[in-house]
C-alpha cells in the first residue's frame, strides 16, 4: 500500500504545475513527502524538494520546521549542505547550488511519538541567492500522512493467508 501511495501521489504532484508562474519573479518551490509514517517508532520520511526561477537566481538552500510530535535526529546533505537541527527545525541554508531549476531527494530521521495521529504537516523555506527581482524567497507545507491501522480483524486474514501459503509451499517440496 505504501508503494502505491507513494507512486500516487508523486503522479499528482507531478501533474500539477509548479509553485511558480510566469509572470513572476519568485524563486518558486515543492516539496514532496514519500513515506507514511508509523506512530511510536524511529524512522526515516524520505522528501524532494524541486525549486525553479524565473529569472536565473540560483538555490542557496533551505529549512524544514516538524510538527510537534516528531523530533528530528539526523538528515541527509541537501545541495552538499550537511543538516543542522536545532528542536523541531532542520536547516540546510548555508550551500549554494549552480542551478536556477533542479530537484534533490534527501532523509530525514524522525523519532515519532506514540500518541501522534492524522496527516502532520512540515513548513518548509527555500532561499535563493538574491540574484534577480525580489523575492528571493519561498514559504510552503508537506503532508506526511500516518500509515492507516490495520483493525485486528484483518491481522487473523493476513495470518490465515500465511498459513495458507506455507502449507501450499509445504506441499509442493513434499
Amino acid at each position: 500500500m505504501n508503494k502505491m501511495y507513494t507512486f500516487l501521489l508523486t503522479m499528482v504532484v507531478l501533474s500539477s504545475p509548479m509553485l511558480t508562474t510566469a509572470d513572476t519573479d519568485e524563486i518558486g518551490a515543492v516539496l514532496t513527502s514519500h513515506t507514511m509514517y508509523v506512530s511510536g517508532t524511529t524512522m526515516d520520511l524520505e522528501f524532494t524538494i524541486q525549486w525553479t526561477s524565473p529569472d536565473a537566481e540560483w538555490y542557496r538552500g533551505m529549512e524544514m520546521d516538524f510538527p510537534i510530535g516528531m523530533t528530528p535526529n539526523s538528515a541527509t546533505p541537501v545541495g552538499g549542505v550537511g543538516a543542522v537541527i536545532v528542536g523541531q527545525n532542520v536547516d540546510w541554508l548555508s550551500g549554494s547550488v549552480n542551478s536556477s531549476s533542479g530537484s534533490e531527494t534527501f532523509t530525514v530521521n524522525v523519532s515519532i511519538d506514540g500518541g501522534l495521529s492524522g496527516d502532520q504537516i512540515a513548513d518548509f523555506f527555500v532561499e535563493g541567492d538574491g540574484w534577480g527581482a525580489p523575492p528571493h524567497n519561498f514559504n510552503g507545507s508537506t503532508t506526511i500522512v500516518q500509515i492507516p491501522a490495520m483493525p485486528l480483524s484483518n491481522w487473523a486474514f493476513v495470518l490465515i493467508g500465511i498459513l495458507a501459503l506455507s502449507m501450499v509451499v509445504f506441499k509442493f517440496r513434499k
